[in-house]
């Protein structure tokens, strides 16, 4: 029975590790590859946690709240949109898991190329290969978060299966993008 548990934790390491290998950003691409729109394409979903600075006013953050609501139409390429959506919510669990982050979003695109495109740095260095849009609102957003602590959490992952009302399902393809 001891060796039947060894067996199985062993598989579940190994499928986490291939899994991990398989989702990972090659590095030994091009920033054009990694960045191309059909470079892996599928449903990526970009989630992002912020904790705001302390003294930080209400006001304030409701202009955080619409400049990024505001890059599902100035994030463009080749002066098309390329966010599939943006949704934005604050914090509401009463788990006690949230680890002090305020509020969160979650944007959309078809590939990882696209979510490559728009985070840039730090993984795309060549400004030929990322939004400058996006990278403006990150340059304007560091200042007003949380110092000395968790400030930014992102966490990206490709829609591999999916439930909707309990009924699975497989994530739709989207027609090719025009840009």
């Amino acid at each position: 029975m001891k060796k039947l548990h060894l067996l199985k934790w062993v598989l579940s390491i190994t499928f986490l590790a291939l899994s991990w290998e398989a989702s990972a950003i090659d590095m030994t691409k091009t920033p054009a590859e990694l960045t191309a729109p059909d470079y892996r394409p599928g449903i990526v979903r970009h989630v992002v946690l912020f904790r705001y600075a302390e003294n930080l006013d209400p006001k304030t953050r409701v202009q955080i709240t619409n400049q990024f609501l505001a890059l599902q139409n100035t994030c463009l390429r080749n002066g098309k949109p390329y966010l599939l959506s943006i949704e934005v919510g604050d914090q509401n669990s009463g788990e006690g898991a949230n680890q002090g982050l305020e509020q969160g979003y979650l944007v959309s695109f078809r590939s990882e190329g696209d979510r490559n495109y728009y985070v840039g740095q730090p993984v795309i260095k060549d400004p030929q290969f990322y939004d400058p849009s996006h990278q403006k609102f990150k340059d304007a957003l560091g200042p007003l978060l949380i110092k000395n602590a968790l400030a930014l959490l992102v966490f990206d992952f490709t829609v591999e299966r999916a439930t909707m009302l309990g009924i699975p399902f497989l994530p739709i393809s989207l027609p090719e993008p025009k840009y």
